[in-house]
């Protein structure tokens, strides 16, 4: 049961985050490159569909993973469909009530990114996103410690990775076309794109480090708890994970990202492997995520 759990987790924060990263970046693309949007509306095409497809997969891996809260209450397979154990997740724990505003959330978008089109709209699919990706810190650690702000540190850090690794995709998708089909508007929006991407990066991926420490703080006791639990070793890994991305992202920064927005096309190509390469380690990051949500935090051995 527990290994379907951490599945159903990974689903839905992977899910959570292209559904907020995706949009953040077309967002961007969309102010700072105005014309881009009628030049090529493929790509408005792609960033509604992979939206669409992440809004889908987050609302399936929710259900999914409020039946097997089920489950796990009822202690039995058979209570996952059970419509009295399911009510009761639903309306007696503080997940089953938080799971409800996150359904809706969930619908709420699904219906947006259907019925809604412009910059207006991006900025709306944003804005629920962003909320939707915070409600997650209620279905974690941050319901164990009276108080908000343990809640507040852990939607701040799923915010942060949610802009960062949630909008991979969608940079991944312009360098790729931009390699594929050169064109002056897609030539324009990267070189435009990456140096605010950068900027922006700096300030998402400290909150997230931030915040993580902060975490840790509050869910680890001593060091000697890091190293001597399971929570702290997936931890440790999570961490090493984290640091291998920020390495790539920074390299990308450093080297290959001024080169492109000089004019140089050549790096396209060797920063769309990069980008595919943290897309990678997102996943795993993610999936460490997913499995320290099941495991008691190092708070006594």
């Amino acid at each position: 049961m527990e290994a379907a759990l951490a599945v159903a987790r990974l689903l839905q924060f992977a899910a959570a985050m292209v559904l907020l990263g995706t949009p953040a970046f077309a967002l961007g693309v969309a102010l700072r490159c105005p014309d881009f949007a009628a030049a090529e509306p493929a790509f408005g095409r792609w960033v509604r569909r992979a939206s669409l497809v992440a809004a889908l997969v987050s609302l399936a891996s929710a259900a999914l993973w409020l039946d097997l809260e089920a489950a796990a209450m009822g202690d039995a397979w058979s209570e996952a469909l059970n419509r009295d154990t399911v009510g009761a997740v639903l309306f007696d724990t503080v997940f089953g009530r938080v799971w409800l505003w996150h359904l809706g959330l969930e619908a709420a978008l699904i219906v947006c990114l259907l019925a809604l089109r412009g910059t207006g709209a991006l900025g709306l699919i944003v804005a629920l996103a962003a909320a939707h990706v915070a409600s997650l810190a209620w279905a974690g650690h941050g319901v164990m410690r009276p108080g908000a702000t343990l809640l507040t540190v852990l939607s701040l850090h799923l915010l942060a990775g949610g802009l960062w690794l949630g909008s991979l995709p969608a940079l991944f998708h312009l360098l790729t076309r931009a390699r594929a089909a050169p064109s002056a508007a897609r030539d324009r929006a990267v070189r435009i794109m990456l140096p605010l991407y950068s900027r922006v990066g700096y300030g998402v991926v400290s909150l997230l480090v931030l915040t993580g420490i902060a975490n840790s703080v509050y869910l680890v006791a001593s060091a000697r708890l890091l190293f001597g639990t399971a929570y702290g070793r997936v931890l440790i890994l999570k961490l090493v994970l984290v640091t291998a991305t920020i390495a790539v992202a920074l390299s990308n920064r450093i080297v290959l990202a001024p080169r492109i927005a000089g004019g140089h096309g050549a790096p396209v190509a060797a920063l769309a492997r990069r980008v595919a390469l943290e897309q990678a380690l997102a996943l795993l990051i993610l999936a460490a995520v997913s499995v320290l949500g099941l495991l008691p935090p190092a708070l006594q051995q």
